[in-house]
């Protein structure tokens, strides 16, 4: 709870409480009531929201109250606001605030809102609004709390950079943790592909010697390093066998890497790899051989996962995509997942044939600790995101990252993304034909390789 200032400046509060996707959406109206007026912002929202709202420059207070309720009118009254900018006027929301002491709330106009005391409302079904999505209809709140003010700052600033100021930021430890992550697939796929290249094949591969390698770069304070024995293996005779080292068996299993055919690792193990111990044999053994080898690849990142679009695939299905993915030349297919749904995922891929499994080579999957800028940092490396109507599409549109929406026609209106690239369900994915479903999937790897075809997306370096 924060005191009054002493000044005139205009404080205004911004009460959305909302999922992840709904949230990021906000901050351009958040920025806009900063920009425009100046005024002191205070946001009403969530623990998300809060936690998001808390890394903005722009937002001045946070206040996380759930779900705006009676009880939260002597916080609101506490902050003496001005105006609030209202996203879903609920009755009860609307009741709410016509109980406080504030002197006007904004919001659309419906019959509790029209009549209430305090609301200054807009009629969002009139012409001159047709084509808005739910961002656009609230930042036209945010601009009816002073018209004419808004109108004449708005010709000093364009949309590009309200795009740039509007963009989520991480911390270094976000940065860091994704930074590693790359690093270490960077290193494994680096590897494996020098291995490929001397013609160690498969069999070569599937032993522990990727895994050995990698290992060398563990912290001796969290493994015990000192105990590395060299390992017999067979590898071609222009391989060195003696900088292969094999660590105990305390290595945690996140990075057994070879016990799959795809990769999994989480970020609470990823933090603990200390990058500066990095073994001069390895180092020596990728100079020596990374001429001529595949460092740069089309980062496709597949969100399978959503909590309320009905227009999406089973997750069984969404493996099937990965699975063709994985088989596009230069690609890497990268999921994130989180602790509720990472063991389903699991099951699944486990559950595929040993064909499949193969094929899952270039798969690689995160789970993350429900930290959101983990997300946003790990999104930010993409070349392109995959997925339904839910929080990474939004959070990849925020960071301008290339998206192919699974989506229904009307979330295409309502929520729509920056690159307006879809493909379009007309049912729930357990209610269409089989044909149909298989039309669909379809459309997701033709769309993804007209991309790469036509240089849409582009080919990264692992770092």
């Amino acid at each position: 709870m924060q005191k009054v200032s002493k000044n005139k400046t205009l404080r205004v509060g911004f009460i959305h409480h909302y999922a992840v996707g709904d949230n990021v959406r906000m901050l351009k109206p958040l920025f806009l009531l900063k920009y425009l007026y100046n005024a002191e912002v205070v946001v009403f929202g969530n623990a998300l929201m809060c936690k998001i709202a808390r890394n903005l420059d722009y937002v001045d207070y946070c206040e996380d109250i759930e779900s705006l309720d009676f009880k939260d009118i002597p916080l609101i009254n506490s902050y003496h606001l001005d105006y609030v900018v209202l996203t879903n006027c609920r009755t009860k929301f609307v009741k709410v605030l016509d109980s406080t002491n504030i002197k006007h709330f904004f919001t659309r106009t419906k019959l509790n809102s029209f009549f209430s005391k305090k609301g200054r409302t807009i009629f969002i079904n009139q012409p001159c609004y047709r084509g808005f999505n739910d961002v656009d209809i609230i930042c036209e709140y945010v601009k009816k709390i002073n018209p004419k003010l808004a109108h004449e700052r708005l010709k000093s600033i364009s949309q590009s950079e309200i795009d740039s100021k509007t963009k989520l930021q991480t911390n270094a430890e976000n940065k860091e943790n994704i930074s590693k992550f790359f690093n270490l697939v960077r290193d494994i796929f680096l590897i494996r592909n020098i291995l490929e290249n001397l013609g160690g094949g498969e069999n070569i591969i599937e032993s522990n010697i990727i895994e050995n390698i990698i290992f060398s770069k563990l912290d001796s304070k969290n493994t015990n390093i000192e105990n590395l024995k060299v390992i017999e293996s067979k590898p071609p005779d222009s391989i060195d066998s003696k900088i292969y080292s094999n660590l105990d068996s305390k290595i945690p299993n996140d990075f057994k890497i070879s016990q799959n055919s795809y990769l999994e690792f989480s970020i609470d193990s990823i933090s603990k790899l200390d990058f500066n111990l990095i073994n001069s044999n390895i180092s020596n053994f990728l100079n020596k051989n990374i001429q001529n080898i595949e460092s740069k690849y089309y980062l496709i990142g597949v969100n399978p996962f959503n909590h309320s679009a009905w227009a999406s695939f089973t997750l069984e299905n969404y493996v099937k995509i990965i699975a063709n993915l994985c088989e596009f030349p230069h690609v890497l297919v990268f999921v994130m997942t989180y602790p509720n749904v990472h063991k389903n995922l699991i099951n699944v891929l486990n559950g595929t044939d040993s064909n499949t499994q193969k094929i899952l080579k270039n798969l690689i999957i995160l789970q993350n600790n429900n930290d959101i800028f983990n997300l946003v940092e790990f999104i930010s490396h993409l070349s392109l995101l995959i997925s339904p109507s839910s929080g990474p599409i939004h959070i990849a549109t925020n960071l301008q990252v290339p998206t192919l929406g699974i989506y229904s026609r009307k979330d295409t209106k309502k929520w729509a993304t920056r690159d307006k690239r879809y493909v379009i369900l007309s049912k729930d994915t357990n209610k269409i034909s089989q044909k149909e479903n298989a039309n669909a999937m379809q459309q997701v790897l033709d769309i993804t390789q007209n991309l790469i075809n036509t240089n849409k997306i582009e080919r990264k370096n692992l770092v």
